[in-house]
């Protein structure tokens, strides 16, 4: 009997320095547990204090980490890529440049005939007759053509003057007459236009 309870009481000593050992291992080998290092750590952290608590005392600080401030700017790579690029400069349309039309200058042997011309032509054809004049006669009212015949300052045909000096109100008169010979070719300037001298277009038609 004395001997059972010798064996039970070692027993017992046994199993309470086993914990006690245990219980001190665990005690030096248990690391403290790690602070929270993320930002999102520590919001949860925070959160399970407030749960913890049981107050919102922690509530205005977890808000003010976990908000962004709405004024402020957003930055994207479209704001840089537009403020790197350089102004670029639009191209300037080239200044038109305009070459003014050289005056002809009637020769003094045309240009003594204005005062016929005036009479027998309207004003803004007036100019055109000098041209016209100057290209077939340069003025010489007795010119005749070697080939054809044309006579005067105008060089009207010799088939076609009866009729038509007739018909401008100088019947009888010679197509060598200056004044007859104008006056035809301003009655048939204004009834056909300058066709009766497309011949010589190249020369007066500048």
């Amino acid at each position: 009997m004395l001997r059972r309870h010798h064996r039970l009481t070692a027993v017992l000593m046994w199993a309470v320095m086993a914990a006690i050992s245990v219980a001190g291992f665990a005690a030096f080998e248990a690391d403290p547990p790690e602070p929270p290092t993320t930002a999102a750590g520590t919001t949860i952290a925070k959160s399970m204090l407030v749960g913890a608590v049981g107050t919102s005392d922690a509530l205005p600080s977890v808000q003010s980490e976990s908000t962004t401030d709405p004024t402020a700017s957003p930055t994207t790579a479209a704001t840089y890529v537009e403020s790197d690029l350089a102004p670029v400069a639009e191209d300037t349309p080239p200044t038109p440049t305009t070459v003014a039309e050289a005056t002809w200058i009637p020769p003094t042997s045309v240009e003594r005939w204005r005062p016929l011309l005036l009479d027998f032509f309207a004003p803004s054809d007036v100019e055109r007759a000098l041209r016209v004049m100057w290209c077939e006669s340069r003025g010489e009212p007795g010119a005749v053509h070697p080939t054809s015949g044309a006579t005067g300052l105008f060089q009207h045909l010799p088939e076609f003057w009866d009729e038509r000096s007739a018909g401008a109100g100088f019947d009888g008169r010679s197509a060598k007459d200056p004044e007859a010979n104008i006056a035809v070719a301003g009655w048939l300037v204004a009834r056909d236009g300058w066709r009766h001298w497309l011949a010589s277009k190249s020369c007066w038609d500048r």
